[in-house]
C-alpha cells in the first residue's frame, strides 16, 4: 500500500500501535519497519482465525507514479519484479537508475532527472521521442520497442543475466 508525503512512517506506527494494543497484541510481533516500507501483520478479514498476512506499506515521494511503475500487467506472462528488472538494466546502459517508487535518476548526480516521475516522460528517454507511458507496463512492451534499437542487446544485457539466474528468458 502506498502512502503519500505527509504520512510519517512514526505516525503510522502510532497508528498500528493503537489497533495492536486495543487488540491486546504485541506491535513488537506485528510491526516491523525496513528502507521505505512499515509490514504489519494484519489479520486476513480482520479475524485472526483466518490466519494473518504481511501488509507492506511504502512511504513514496509520489504515489501516482509509484502506482503506474509498480502495477502488473495481468496480461503478461512475466511478473512485476522481471519488469523492473528489464527496465532497470535498460536505464543503467542509458546513465540512469530506475526506482519504480521514485522515478528516473541520473546515475552521476543521484538525483531525479526532470520530470523523471512522468511515465511518458521516461518512456521517451529510455526508448526515444516516438514511445509513451504504455511501453513501461510490461517485458512484453518494453521488448517490442527494442526491437529496432540498435543497442537493443547492451540494453538487455544485464537483464538477461539477472533472469537467467532464475530460469527466466527474454
Amino acid at each position: 500500500i502506498g502512502i503519500p508525503p505527509g504520512v510519517s512512517k512514526e505516525q503510522l506506527v502510532a497508528k498500528l500501535s493503537q489497533w495492536c494494543s486495543q487488540h491486546s497484541e504485541d506491535s513488537r510481533e506485528f510491526i516491523k519497519k525496513s528502507g521505505i516500507s512499515v509490514h504489519f501483520k494484519a489479520p486476513i478479514g480482520g479475524s485472526p482465525e483466518r490466519g494473518y498476512v504481511q501488509t507492506d506499506f511504502m512511504f513514496v515521494p509520489n504515489l501516482e507514479f509509484a502506482k503506474f511503475a509498480m502495477a502488473v500487467d495481468p496480461q503478461s506472462k512475466y511478473r512485476g519484479s522481471h519488469k523492473q528488472i528489464l527496465l532497470s538494466s535498460i536505464a543503467k546502459v542509458q546513465g540512469f537508475t530506475w526506482n519504480p517508487t521514485t522515478g528516473l535518476i541520473d546515475r552521476a548526480t543521484k538525483k531525479l532527472v526532470e520530470n523523471g516521475d512522468d511515465p511518458d516522460h521516461v518512456a521517451t528517454l529510455l526508448f526515444g521521442p516516438s514511445f509513451d507511458r504504455t511501453t513501461l507496463t510490461s517485458v512484453e512492451a518494453a521488448m517490442a520497442a527494442l526491437e529496432n534499437n540498435p543497442q537493443r542487446e547492451a540494453l538487455l544485457a544485464d537483464a538477461r543475466e539477472t533472469l537467467g539466474r532464475e530460469g527466466v528468458e527474454i
